[in-house]
């Protein structure tokens, strides 16, 4: 069971953030400060060298690598002031972050963890520690949606802000979902679940490009969306 660790001093330094995207373009990584040394310690000895040992391996296919998250048993949660919004931005003690490069680092290292009451927790992991951050919606937004045709077979595949690629199959389903906004009204959006339970919220332009990619049919008093992808159907009924 991880240990919670609540720091005194829990106003992490931005700067400290910005060395990292140094340390993965840099042969010797930079000396970040010790404003919080749990925060430092844990992606400088344990996350920055395999991200670096990633970037620098050759990948002939071009896919993203991840690191292996699910591999990893860190002992303790620590949390950190980092809120994914609602539009799918990162911001860090107040301050949008603006470099992609850098929020796809922290992306490839999200982490959820759902109570038995359902509620999601959500983290940016390491080997060795776990920072807990906020989520408004889903911590990814899908925002294309492509036909690619693999093995004589037809997908649709969904695009993340961070490079994710997840095609439509039986393993990862499009569903509707409420979510509560902050007026009080409720709303349905569409999601796909991506990797170790971790949701993508598909952006409305997606949405209406779905319906330029399938067949509107009449089923009982619904009108479905009829979508094809890798010899299978899927139908959504919900409301576009």
């Amino acid at each position: 069971m991880p240990t919670y660790q609540n720091d005194d001093n829990n106003n992490h330094n931005i700067n400290n953030i910005n060395n990292l995207e140094q340390d993965l373009s840099s042969d010797t990584p930079a000396k970040l400060s010790p404003v919080s040394p749990s925060f430092d310690l844990s992606l400088d000895n344990a996350l920055l060298p395999f991200l670096k040992a990633v970037q620098n391996t050759d990948n002939p296919t071009g896919a993203r690598r991840l690191p292996p998250v699910e591999k990893w048993s860190p002992k303790h949660t620590v949390p950190f002031n980092m809120q994914i919004r609602d539009n799918g931005e990162w911001w860090h003690d107040g301050t949008k972050m603006t470099r992609q490069s850098l929020v796809d680092l922290f992306a490839s290292v999200l982490w959820v963890e759902v109570g038995d009451d359902g509620k999601k927790r959500h983290f940016l992991r390491t080997p060795s520690h776990q920072y807990e951050i906020s989520v408004v919606d889903a911590p990814l937004l899908v925002v294309a949606v492509d036909v690619v045709a693999d093995d004589g077979e037809m997908w649709l595949e969904f695009s993340t802000t961070h490079g994710d690629k997840i095609r439509l199959s039986k393993k990862n389903p499009l569903y509707f979902q409420k979510f509560s906004k902050d007026n009080g009204t409720k709303e349905e959006r569409l999601y796909i679940d991506v990797r170790h339970h971790l949701t993508a919220k598909i952006a409305n332009n997606v949405r209406y490009h779905l319906l330029t990619l399938g067949e509107l049919c009449e089923q009982g008093d619904e009108v479905v969306l009829v979508l094809q992808s890798g010899g299978e159907k899927f139908y959504l009924a919900q409301k576009f």
